[in-house]
């Protein structure tokens, strides 16, 4: 969003060997608040990074979406929160049998985003 706006190169690396930024633009809300197409990703990503280890996939993350939060750790232990009617998340859903189809769901969306 604020490389777009102050109309930065996104390529922040200091070698071949970085990463470059990536994102979903803000701007379409900023220029338009009222506006009700997002074309981006169903829910925001969150990554707990895990001191001295690089590899992205060692590392914990959580997806937010509109109704639930999914949180894979690097142990490899998940949760699942139904945030309609656990606002708190007190009861982790992960392993209940009738929440299969949305870990499964939850699990494709993360793994297709850290690649």
């Amino acid at each position: 969003t604020l490389l777009e706006l102050c109309g930065l190169s996104a390529d922040n690396r200091i070698s071949e060997k970085g990463h470059r930024l990536d994102g979903h633009s803000l701007v379409p809300f900023i220029q338009t608040p009222n506006t009700l197409e997002w074309t981006g990703p169903n829910s925001a990503l969150t990554a707990i990074h895990k001191w001295k280890e690089s590899d992205p996939l060692s590392q914990s993350y959580s997806l937010r979406s509109e109704d639930w939060r999914y949180i894979r750790y690097h142990t490899g232990k998940e949760e699942l929160y139904d945030k309609r009617n656990d606002e708190f998340e007190w009861t982790n859903l992960a392993y209940k049998t009738e929440y299969k189809d949305q870990i499964i769901k939850f699990r494709k969306e993360l793994d297709a985003r850290l690649k």
